[in-house]
């Protein structure tokens, strides 16, 4: 009697790993259905589903993640600014519709030796960080252009000492 019980046992245990078994399967069955029938998604193999959204940086050049470290000839923030931009799509403008001594000041500034190397950091993060806190960038996604622009913050200090 006390064999048959034990086999009764042995039986429910394997039937319950089975269904177990089986429910994870049909899981993992419905997820990579799911996953294949968004429009995201292509089976490249048995086994690999490969994503064909664009990434972030493609869509968002300004969101590319770069590392940079200048060259000894690269002197200015302008120079360094410049170079950041090269292949980004982006280009950097000066004067337009602002008085172009204050786009001086900031590219002649000497660059500072703690920013010849940047990264890795977004081009937009990269941009702020070498005009540093006086400054704000300003971008024109449309005609994909750079500038820079004074805060108020700014504003208010050159103000006192031109006051003085």
């Amino acid at each position: 009697m006390c064999m048959l019980w034990f086999a009764l046992l042995s039986l429910m245990g394997c039937a319950s790993k089975q269904t177990i078994n089986e429910s994870v399967t049909s899981v993992e069955s419905r997820a990579e259905k799911e996953a294949c029938s968004h429009a995201t998604y292509v089976k490249t193999d048995r086994y690999t589903l490969a994503n064909t959204s664009p990434l972030i940086e493609q869509r968002e050049p300004m969101a590319a993640i770069v590392h940079m470290r200048f060259a000894q000839d690269v002197s200015t923030v302008g120079q360094a600014i410049r170079e950041l931009l090269e292949g980004s799509g982006y280009r950097l403008v000066m004067g337009e519709n602002r008085v172009e001594m204050q786009d001086q000041i900031l590219l002649t500034q000497q660059l500072p030796a703690v920013h010849q190397e940047l990264g890795p950091v977004s081009l937009l993060d990269a941009l702020t960080i070498l005009g540093g806190r006086a400054w704000q960038v300003q971008v024109d996604h449309v005609y994909r252009l750079v500038w820079f622009q004074t805060t108020e913050v700014a504003h208010q200090v050159t103000d006192r000492v031109m006051s003085e």
